[in-house]
């Protein structure tokens, strides 16, 4: 009898076993693929990576619809020229290991097990040190923000859009940046919907929907669902006074990144001052406690006037009690048609050392971060100075509920352009105020070169645009005010007198 010929097609079983270990992208995770790496992030642990081109390969091949791995490496075995295919599985096997140990996708042996693991996924997990893995042969890898901050300010992209969808309010808040007169806009869905599939095509990853009061939008519902449908993370700016069941259902089924909340005190008479709404504090908090029950995720935005500013550490309490991050303001800003009634309402500098005290005694994150600084360097202050002043035009940028295009939220006398008129990407790429803005240096603004709290601030091309009658390069002292008082309040209490900072919470 002759000699048995090989067969011409090769059979993975006799090589692989009988696999068909299955895997699919968790729902709270999202991959965006760029010129020469793959990002992927858990918007739950606020855990994410960064993957050279090869690795990017790989990412590309995760979808939120379940598919076996043998299938999968039979499909990306030929863009890797001359490796044999058992080493392209194995390599891809590890890969899909390393991530599901991070929690960014799910593995299992069945589509039913696959589905059980969704639908009971750990909820208190751990965070993790956002770690780079381009280089990861080197033993010192950089943040996947300092990463990203390079690569947006050498190839512009729009990484996070903001979509104010309508100026209508249903409060009336005394130190809000949009006018009563031109609080009556409104985005159509259909252009809404239009400006998310631009903003897909063009690798945008974060979705904020703001307003006025976003939840006012007759096509709200619709919006969050066709955001989810194009595959973005979501977050929402809302006072929450419309929240209702319909609402909530959506959220929970959207699995919606945070909703950023502003609550203004813990004392119902005083938030209720700021926002002219009687019973507004009620339906705010019940809301809230509404969202935390449901495991919804939760930031608060508490902007500080002389109506508020005491009460400010009892919200902080709150926040820290219910594990939710509270952000304030002490600068409130002008409003965008360079009215200035409202910062009548602004804290004076006695008022900013007392919150400033309050932030470092309950603040511990907050206080930690300071507790890093240290003075300059020469190489860093050179470093420093050429470095771009904020991320508008590099990896951000807003559009009004009249469909203008502006640099971010509440800069609406800086129309880039019109998304009636044009496509997102040729006004980001070609608007002369935004390629105008990406050429300001820290260095423009001499009077904060040599600085010794220029750690302790922020220019703010905005603030000084809507203060200052449309000039962005005017100097602000206001924030000049705040960088030094916060840079002394910190030496006062931690620096000067060497108190360690876990002993001066215990005070």
């Amino acid at each position: 009898m002759g000699e048995e010929k090989s067969s011409p097609v090769l059979n993975y079983s006799n090589i692989l076993g009988e696999i068909k270990m299955m895997f699919k992208l968790r729902n709270d995770s999202f991959i965006r693929i760029f010129d020469n790496f793959g990002y992927i992030v858990n918007q739950q642990k606020k855990n994410d990576r960064i993957y050279d081109k090869i690795g990017s390969i790989f990412l590309q091949q995760i979808l939120r619809e379940p598919q076996e791995i043998i299938t999968v490496t039979k499909k990306i075995v030929d863009k890797f020229n001359d490796v044999p295919f058992k080493k392209v599985y194995a390599d891809f096997k590890n890969f899909l290991s390393e991530l599901e140990r991070n929690y960014f996708i799910l593995t299992a042996n069945s589509l039913n097990e696959l589905n059980k693991k969704e639908a009971n996924h750990e909820e208190n997990i751990d965070n993790f040190s956002n770690k780079s893995l381009i280089g990861s042969k080197s033993p010192k890898l950089e943040s996947t923000k300092t990463f990203l901050n390079k690569y947006f300010f050498t190839n512009p992209t729009v990484f996070a859009l903001q979509i104010e969808l309508t100026t209508f309010c249903n409060e009336h808040c005394l130190h809000c940046y949009i006018p009563q007169k031109y609080r009556n806009t409104l985005l159509t869905y259909k252009s809404i919907c239009g400006i998310l599939d631009q903003a897909r095509d063009m690798q945008t990853l974060a979705v904020s929907f703001s307003g006025g009061e976003p939840m006012s939008h007759p096509d709200f519902i619709k919006i969050l669902e066709y955001a989810r449908e194009k595959d973005f993370s979501i977050t929402i700016l809302s006072n929450l006074t419309l929240l209702n069941t319909e609402i909530l259902e959506t959220l929970k089924r959207i699995n919606v990144n945070q909703i950023q909340v502003s609550l203004y005190s813990m004392t119902p008479k005083i938030h209720d001052s700021i926002t002219k709404i009687a019973g507004s504090f009620s339906k705010t908090y019940n809301a809230i406690k509404s969202l935390i029950k449901n495991n919804i995720p939760l930031r608060i935005s508490c902007p500080l006037t002389k109506l508020n500013y005491i009460s400010y550490k009892e919200v902080l309490q709150f926040g820290q009690k219910n594990n939710i991050k509270v952000d304030t303001d002490f600068t409130i800003m002008a409003r965008s048609d360079y009215s200035t009634d409202n910062l009548q309402f602004r804290l004076t500098s006695e008022e900013i050392q007392t919150v400033l005290h309050d932030i470092f005694i309950y603040n511990s994150k907050y206080t930690q971060s300071l507790l890093k600084y240290k003075p300059y360097s020469v190489e860093e202050k050179q470093q420093d100075n050429e470095r771009p002043l904020c991320g508008v035009g590099f990896n951000k940028i807003a559009i009004s509920s009249s469909g203008n295009v502006i640099p971010c939220a509440g800069w609406h006398n800086l129309k880039l352009g019109h998304i009636g008129d044009d496509k997102l990407l040729d006004i980001w790429t070609n608007s002369f105020h935004l390629n105008n803005i990406r050429k300001l240096k820290q260095k423009d603004f001499s009077e904060c070169v040599n600085c010794e709290a220029k750690k302790y601030c922020s220019i703010c091309l905005l603030r000084n645009f809507n203060e200052y009658n449309g000039d962005m390069l005017k100097f602000n002292k206001i924030q000049c005010e705040v960088a030094f008082q916060t840079m002394n309040t910190a030496k006062e209490l931690f620096f000067d007198k060497n108190i360690h900072f876990e002993e001066r919470l215990d005070m």
